[in-house]
């Protein structure tokens, strides 16, 4: 298994909600050890997701949700990710509710093998 193409996402919640449910969609790769099904509120997680055993690498979308208390109603979180052979690295950060989140990504390299990205999310004050 090439390691060099495996990601490595810490999620920072920094939200005053849990995240739970967590669901991997891969397209390629395959999660490495347990998946957190759940990051409480003021902590963080990180998830591992080896490379399959080509060249193909890791990428896809790691989702969570989040109760919005301000709407009685589930939200959505996703924590996009690509790290393949021969093509730059990206993270992205997408959600049903984007006007209530803030989210930091801290800098990577985008031809750094493995991916190595931290996601901070905060609540955005109204």
């Amino acid at each position: 298994m090439p390691i060099a193409y495996r990601t490595i996402l810490t999620i920072n919640n920094h939200l005053k909600t849990d995240l739970y449910d967590g669901d991997p969609k891969l397209q390629a790769g395959s999660i490495d050890g347990v998946m957190p099904d759940y990051i409480r509120s003021g902590t963080q997680q990180t998830v591992y997701i080896s490379a399959s055993g080509s060249f193909a690498g890791s990428s896809g979308a790691i989702l969570y949700k989040t109760h919005n208390s301000a709407r009685d109603r589930e939200e959505k979180l996703a924590f996009e990710f690509k790290c393949v052979n021969e093509e730059a690295n990206f993270v992205k950060f997408s959600s049903s509710m984007p006007n209530q989140l803030g989210v930091k990504v801290d800098p990577y390299t985008p031809t750094d093998h493995p991916l190595y990205a931290t996601f901070t999310i905060t609540q955005e004050e109204a």
